[in-house]
């Protein structure tokens, strides 16, 4: 003998079919919310593209130059982000990477805009390792010392 008095089998026998009904319904549904749950999502930009990116100035705030390897293009957005209404922040679309290639660069990099500040961070692309672990500073071949 059934616990369910005859009105709650039939009210139950009704409410089977619609439940079935819903779940074939919504399996489609559950099953595209799960494939793209599952969907290799697109990674953000790094925030050294956006930092390449040419800015507008904004007028009468000073116009600041960083000049520098991967580790300036690390910081130009929050860079940036902390001097935003306070400074322009520029620098050049590329990886500047060491002071000789910055020298032969320099003028390109300066344009014809006045700068207020022009900060340089050339890091570890000027040093390399010499014989026995020793390092120094690689010079471009204008800035080394004549041998008379």
């Amino acid at each position: 003998m059934s616990p369910h008095s005859k009105e709650e089998n039939v009210h139950m026998n009704k409410l089977i079919p619609l439940a079935l009904a819903a779940l074939l319904l919504l399996a489609p549904v559950a099953a595209l919310f799960a494939a793209e749950a599952t969907k290799p999502q697109a990674k953000a930009k790094p925030a050294g593209d956006s930092a390449l990116a040419p800015i507008e100035d904004v007028a009468g705030l000073p116009r600041v130059l960083l000049i520098g390897d991967s580790i300036s293009i690390g910081y130009t957005v929050p860079t940036r982000a902390l001097l935003k209404g306070k400074a322009n922040v520029h620098r050049p679309p590329t990886n500047c990477s060491s002071t000789g290639y910055g020298l032969t660069m320099l003028d390109a990099w300066l344009g014809a805009k006045k700068w207020d500040v022009i900060h340089f961070n050339f890091g570890l692309h000027d040093a390399h390792r010499l014989r026995h672990g020793a390092r120094r500073a690689r010079l471009p071949a204008a800035l080394k010392p004549s041998q008379s």
